[in-house]
């Protein structure tokens, strides 16, 4: 359901009052009763939070959906400065950073409930997340994509060692890739004890980048140069 649910959402609301952006309240509240609260903002307060969940109808249920490194520095706030939310998420979505077991434990005490860390790129979407029985594993979805993690020559590397993540995506039946690089260092684990039977991952190591360096000045991304 959790996974459907953020497919379902349509194009976030912004909202400048609070830097928040909120899923729609259309037919996916209807249907569900719940929304989905994308906090991109890094100016976003945790009183400003409080206020704006606190605007919620009475019982409306929702999940957050936010950078690990944002969730924490509101987790802190909120600890910090004793506040406490009118309704409490359902679940803590971490995107796009690395999820550390430390943080997750952070944002799990301070929101009061499940944390879930997932993995996702522009290429494929929603192919991992942890296991709500063993958060420390992310199962794979197959269904949606195969997962590989290869040494440098091409070859598996066993769990327990870190590879490089290669993706052939199943759903995409316009432009698919095969066996594509994204750039992500893993390592995979397990079986999970579960049971569920799918493959997992047991770190997110990163991505690898390339830098330039200028023959005066310092080192710099090529993403960030490629903005000039």
């Amino acid at each position: 359901m959790l996974l459907r649910l953020l497919a379902l959402a349509r194009a976030p609301v912004e909202l400048a009052e609070a830097e928040v952006a909120v899923g729609d309240e259309g037919a996916h509240a209807e249907l569900f009763g719940e929304q989905t609260f994308y906090l991109a903002s890094a100016d976003l307060t945790a009183s400003a939070l409080k206020a704006r969940i606190a605007r919620l109808p009475g019982g409306r249920q929702y999940f957050i959906q936010i950078y690990p490194s944002y969730a924490v520095r509101l987790a802190r706030g909120l600890l910090t400065e004793g506040l406490e939310l009118a309704v409490y998420p359902k679940a803590v979505i971490g995107v796009t950073e690395t999820m550390t077991a430390a943080n997750a434990a952070l944002i799990g005490s301070a929101f009061r409930c499940r944390v879930v860390n997932h993995y996702s790129a522009w290429e494929v979407f929603h192919f991992a997340q942890s296991c709500p029985d063993s958060p420390e594993s992310l199962h794979v979805n197959s269904e949606r994509a195969i997962l590989r993690v290869v040494r440098d020559d091409g070859s598996y590397a066993p769990p327990g060692e870190r590879g490089r993540v290669l993706l052939t995506d199943l759903s995409n039946f316009v432009m698919p890739f095969i066996n594509y690089d994204i750039g992500d260092m893993a390592v995979m684990g397990p079986p999970c004890p579960c049971g569920r039977g799918l493959p997992t991952l047991r770190n997110l190591e990163g991505r690898v980048g390339r830098q330039s360096r200028p023959r005066k000045g310092s080192c710099g991304a090529w993403s960030a140069r490629a903005c000039y």
